[in-house]
């Protein structure tokens, strides 16, 4: 795996004198149709993708924290689902043909956590599908740039099936940037349509050390695959609060608080008003 510095970036552009640039938000920036709902795409699965990152590893600690050390092989994997105003994550054995729910761990609105062994409802067949889903994108998708992989499964927006996120984790103190990966599947979960690799390569950075005032840090990386950043870009920015500067072949973007925006010449931008 590749490991590149993070640093504190300053946007400063050659020529022949200095030139002020600004983020301009993506619906001002005479983005054409296509790229806007794109854009638009890509905040709302970075959120989503986010969200489930963060309230399964949340529910991860609450089960070890209750149950203790869980065997290898007890587990073959989990889905978040919600469940009223909150959240459940339901922690999946396969033996054979059947899907059965072990552990149930549910995270409520003022974010309360609950762990349940036993009287667990049965999976419902959309739950299964999600669980089906997630074990066949795992199959699937490149596994080249880590030794552990989380997941996230969603609906997918444009048709009926799932979009299954192969995530290459991390060890403390660094992001992984290059390594992810976004699967298409069937309703049922049983068929993959499409593996998406959102990445290049491998790609590490490091965090910055801490207390270094005066400087605003950030990431900044090269994404050549499309056009605009991708779904990864945002929840990169949102799992870790940097800013995250992505340079396609067209443009220089800038992802902040979930947002995308296009960086454009203070000029351009001021004419765009």
């Amino acid at each position: 795996m590749r490991y590149i510095t993070l640093f504190a970036m300053a946007i400063v552009f050659a020529g022949g004198c200095q030139r002020k640039y600004v983020a301009v938000e993506a619906e001002k920036a005479g983005l054409s149709e296509a790229e806007s709902r794109e854009v638009m795409k890509a905040e709302r699965l970075g959120e989503e993708l986010y969200l489930q990152d963060v309230i399964a590893a949340r529910a991860t600690d609450a089960l070890l924290q209750v149950v203790g050390p869980i065997k290898p092989g007890a587990l073959n994997g989990w889905i978040v689902v919600k469940d009223g105003g909150g959240n459940l994550t339901r922690f999946i054995r396969q033996t054979g043909e059947d899907v059965n729910v072990v552990y149930d761990v549910r995270i409520d609105v003022k974010g309360n956590t609950e762990v349940m062994k036993d009287n667990l409802r049965p999976l419902s067949a959309t739950e299964i599908a999600m669980f089906l889903a997630r074990r066949n994108a795992l199959r699937a998708a490149p596994k080249d740039c880590s030794k552990n992989y989380n997941t996230a499964v969603m609906e997918d927006i444009d048709s009926n099936g799932w979009l299954v996120y192969i995530l290459a984790a991390t060890a403390d103190n660094v992001i992984v940037v290059g390594g992810h990966s976004r699967v298409k599947v069937s309703a049922d979960g049983k068929n993959v349509l499409a593996v998406t690799p959102l990445y290049q390569s491998c790609l590490a950075l490091q965090k910055p050390a801490a207390g270094k005032s005066g400087q605003s840090q950030a990431l900044s990386v090269s994404y050549l695959l499309e056009n605009i950043p991708s779904e990864i870009h945002v929840y990169l920015n949102r799992l870790y609060g940097y800013p995250v500067y992505v340079s396609t072949a067209k443009n220089l973007w800038l992802v902040k608080n979930g947002k995308i925006s296009l960086i454009e010449s203070a000029e351009k931008a001021g004419q765009q008003k």
